[in-house]
């Protein structure tokens, strides 16, 4: 989420199609902290190193949970 945590994450609104692009900056090998949610619905904080090949990983499966298909 945007805030002091994650100071390079943009969300762009397209109010006329009813939609929001999600941007973020994050520097590879940096560190970064994460909201991992717990059975309970809780957060909790974890931390981990921003390493390349699994950003790419998770850029495709983000994309991919967001994918719309049209039956005709």
């Amino acid at each position: 989420m945007p805030g002091p945590c994650n100071p390079y994450w943009i969300n762009i609104d397209f109010p006329q199609f009813s939609g929001r692009i999600f941007l973020s900056y994050k520097v590879i090998g940096g560190r970064a902290t994460y909201g991992v949610k717990q059975a309970n619905g809780s957060y909790k904080d974890s931390s981990g190193i921003n390493v390349f090949d699994k950003m790419v990983t998770d850029a495709f499966k983000l994309t991919s949970k967001n994918d719309v298909v049209h039956l005709l």
